[in-house]
């Protein structure tokens, strides 16, 4: 009995620890969404790094620590943009509960990652067209594809690339052998 709860305990170590890795890098890759690529005038649209990030936690951790981890980035990115509402938490929690069915049949590897990033980025165009019609902005569909969810889904594609190495290099520094 002695040794179960001993073996709880270090696996409840070993997941605080991850989820305080996570959560300073998704308030880095936040503040750089919101500073520096929110100002670069050359990318059509502000990729959203903080799917990416959680589509990795999503694959290489836990569901647990991938649902705390979608609640707090929803909630940093919220903040940190100044949206009225929190509704990138939602956002988040429903792409973590989608991607986790299949992330754990899967490796963990990139090419695994680079599999299950499309249905992130597919959500993430479905809550845009979503809010798009909910706040009333009265954009035509096409338009809204054209000018504001291609355009997002590319950027977050392309910028999230670099998100998976530096995840798991980061979490590799905390991670026990057998810790899962």
């Amino acid at each position: 009995m002695m040794i179960s709860g001993y073996k709880r305990r270090k696996h409840t170590e070993a997941q605080i620890k991850r989820i305080f890795i996570y959560s300073v890098i998704l308030f880095l890759l936040t503040v750089a969404e919101n500073s520096f690529f929110g100002s670069l005038r050359l990318l059509p649209s502000t990729p959203d790094l903080i799917l990416g990030a959680v589509a990795v936690i999503a694959l290489t951790d836990s569901r647990e620590t991938s649902c705390i981890m979608a609640i707090i980035g929803g909630i940093m990115a919220d903040a940190i943009c100044g949206v009225g509402i929190y509704l990138s938490p939602i956002l988040y929690f429903v792409v973590v509960l989608l991607i986790c069915p299949f992330s754990k049949k899967m490796m963990r590897s990139y090419l695994s990652w680079l599999a299950i990033l499309p249905l992130a980025l597919i959500m993430r165009a479905l809550y845009t067209v979503a809010k798009a019609y909910i706040f009333g902005s009265g954009i035509e569909i096409v338009q809204l594809l054209r000018y504001a969810v291609l355009p997002e889904a590319i950027c977050t594609a392309i910028f999230s690339l670099c998100l998976y190495p530096i995840i798991t290099l980061s979490v590799r520094l905390v991670r026990g052998r057998r810790d899962i």
